[in-house]
């Protein structure tokens, strides 16, 4: 179905729809395949070139290039559908999905598609940090981005995994459930392997009788309270971790709920490593905390 325009298009609104989506622009030009191609040229380099940073070749240097490339891709589809909208002009013949309830209909189902089925989620996710369990390396305020193929590939959409690749290692920062509300997801850093024997004597780590060696552990207060259901870091009894679980506990040892309370993860319910500090935002003195945003933990 197509209709003759009676308006020439306006080149602000082809810009704004662009920036909402690439390649809608043009789509609202009637320029079908070049938002087709767009649309599909941005969508898989952006994905390609995060994938190849977060797998590949993790350095600072390729994240700011991936940063400039994704900001020039963006402003050249913006500004390329801000330039054909002056030239469409009244008379011409566009298509159903060219008028404002085809452009409502196709970002509606992206948008739906994005969030219900998100293919980036099968290798990369954001989380926003609440608490302070792990801090000084990941504290309250802080945004990061986890690895989710660093240990299994998931079916998009679902929790169910479809290919296990690797098995945590010690000292990974770990996202999981948490097993008292699968609902909610906890961050911590893995302590404990299958098999072991794992003990806490004088607010020390043993691992089949061995001291472990914590440089990232905050032991602040031998005499703390418990806090929000969590006991201090106190004496726990030896524990042999169950096969394909892991025993995980905050940095912050005086405030983290962790396996010291609920016991340790099951294998399916990590999602996944921390990987980059993408943002970090101090809520108490309202500023942008600079020296943080770029930190990697892996």
């Amino acid at each position: 179905m197509t209709e003759v325009i009676q308006k020439p298009r306006r080149p602000w609104v082809a810009l704004l729809l662009s920036f909402l989506m690439p390649g809608l622009g043009h789509l609202y030009n009637g320029n079908t395949r070049q938002g087709i191609q767009f649309f599909v040229f941005y969508f898989l380099s952006i994905n390609f070139m995060t994938f190849a940073w977060l797998y590949l070749l993790p350095t600072s240097d390729l994240f700011m290039g991936i940063l400039a490339v994704n900001l020039f891709l963006f402003l050249f589809i913006g500004i390329s559908a801000f330039r054909q909208a002056g030239q469409i002009l009244p008379g011409r013949e566009l298509n159903w999905y060219a008028r404002w309830y085809g452009l409502f209909l196709i970002y509606a189902f992206w948008a739906a598609f994005t969030h219900l089925v998100n293919p980036t989620q099968l290798y990369v996710q954001s989380f926003n940090i609440k608490g302070n369990s792990m801090a000084p390396v990941i504290e309250e305020g802080d945004s990061i981005w986890t690895k989710n193929a660093a240990y299994q590939v998931r079916i998009p959409g679902t929790d169910r995994i479809m290919m296990r690749l690797n098995n945590p290692d010690r000292g990974d920062i770990v996202i999981f459930k948490y097993p008292g509300d699968e609902s909610k997801v906890f961050i911590q850093r893995v302590i404990g392997l299958p098999g072991e024997t794992i003990e806490i004597k004088n607010r020390k780590v043993l691992i089949n009788n061995s001291p472990l060696s914590e440089a990232y552990a905050v032991d602040t207060n031998a005499n703390a309270e418990p806090f929000r259901g969590s006991p201090v870091y106190q004496d726990h009894p030896p524990l042999i971790i169950p096969d394909d679980s892991y025993y995980v506990i905050g940095d912050n040892r005086d405030r983290s709920l962790d396996s010291r309370t609920f016991g340790p993860v099951q294998y399916e319910m990590i999602l996944g490593r921390a990987s980059l500090l993408v943002f970090s935002y101090d809520k108490i003195n309202l500023k942008v905390r600079w020296e943080r945003i770029g930190t990697r933990f892996d």
